[in-house]
C-alpha cells in the first residue's frame, strides 16, 4: 500500500513570469466596497485621525558647549 499525494504539482509557484499579464499580487484597491465593512472603515479613520492630531515633541536644542560625556571608560 503506497501513500497517496492529493497536493498541488508545484506547491509554490512563485512570481508570474516576466512578461506575461497575470499580477503577482493583485491590488488592493482592486477590492469592492462590498468586502469591507463599515464598522471597521470608521474604526480605521478614528485611529487615523487619532494619529495626525497627535502632538510630537520636538526634541530639545543641542548645547554646543556641553562637555561630552567619558562614558564608561
Amino acid at each position: 500500500m503506497g501513500i497517496e499525494d492529493n497536493g498541488p504539482e508545484n506547491a509554490y509557484p512563485g512570481p508570474a513570469e516576466p512578461g506575461s499579464e497575470e499580477e503577482v499580487y493583485p491590488d488592493a484597491s482592486a477590492d469592492s466596497a462590498e468586502g469591507i465593512d463599515n464598522e471597521e472603515d470608521a474604526a480605521i479613520a478614528a485611529r487615523n485621525k487619532g494619529l495626525d492630531e497627535m502632538e510630537i515633541p520636538e526634541n530639545p536644542p543641542v548645547d554646543e558647549d556641553e562637555e561630552p560625556s567619558l562614558g564608561n571608560s
